[in-house]
């Protein structure tokens, strides 16, 4: 049986996971949360909504994936007739999953206000300020969904680039379990610092404890997005009451984003 680095690999549709599952769930609620706030408001013309990881669309198993949430999201919401236009707009590096979204897409119910525009195959950090420029070029209110397949792929600045505005925010994977396993390791020292903006990841290096330095590294990435004046709130995904997997991490910069956060995370996590 080959193993789950190999399927992420090798195939272009593969199984979910438990930790998948919770993520979107979190994905989910937040989108009905956050659909009818924005796409209400009276101070812009439509909304969008960046998956800059986006995957095929959906699992060998069944479960749809985050592009095709996020449509079924803004199809199925009972308040869509009042809602303004929103974009979806994905990226992801392979063109056969970007062929396959593209035909799972087609696929969905049209939908007057709905448009889903897959890009060709890109890199997130080569692409998001043309994607930036493409669609947001009247200041359209944004929420990006930045899941990387590697730590690598989420340079700091060009995160901190997609919450540069008001209006504009992300829920960011973060790769907790990466980020401890190798933060000791010299050859890694410069992916942390890509993801860091800088060296002050180190400030988790001397905790042995899992639980407390995936804790560290949380809450030293959301200071590097307090500093820039964001607010920021986090899920850990985890099953079996292990350590967690990741950690999704919402920036923001208006407290209505953290107002739609926090009952969604109670939800799932109420202790």
């Amino acid at each position: 049986m080959p193993g789950r680095r190999q399927e992420l690999r090798d195939k272009t549709i593969y199984p979910s996971d438990p930790h998948t599952r919770i993520k979107h769930r979190i994905y989910r609620g937040y989108l009905n949360c956050w659909m009818p706030k924005i796409l209400q408001a009276d101070w812009h013309e439509g909304a969008v909504v960046f998956d800059a990881f986006s995957g095929a669309g959906y699992y060998s198993d069944g479960l749809e994936g985050s592009p095709v949430l996020v449509a079924r999201t803004f199809l199925e919401h009972q308040a869509r007739s009042r809602f303004k236009p929103l974009q979806l707009v994905t990226l992801e590096e392979r063109q056969d999953r970007t062929e396959a979204l593209r035909a799972k897409l087609a696929a969905m119910p049209s939908c007057p206000g709905f448009t889903p525009s897959v890009q060709d195959p890109g890199e997130f950090s080569t692409r998001r300020q043309g994607l930036a420029s493409t669609f947001l070029s009247h200041r359209e209110p944004a929420l990006w969904l930045i899941d990387p397949w590697g730590l690598k792929q989420i340079p700091f600045d060009d995160v901190a680039a997609c919450v540069a505005q008001p209006g504009q925010e992300a829920i960011v994977s973060l790769m907790l379990d990466e980020m401890h396993r190798f933060k000791t390791q010299p050859k890694f020292e410069s992916t942390l610092n890509t993801v860091f903006g800088g060296d002050a990841w180190k400030a988790a290096v001397p905790e042995s404890d899992e639980g407390r330095s995936k804790d560290a590294l949380v809450q030293i990435y959301r200071d590097r997005f307090k500093s820039l004046g964001c607010q920021t709130a986090r899920f850990d995904v985890r099953v079996a009451n292990r350590t967690p997997r990741y950690s999704l991490i919402l920036i923001t910069r208006h407290p209505k984003g953290l107002a739609c956060w926090r009952p969604v995370a109670w939800h799932m996590d109420p202790n």
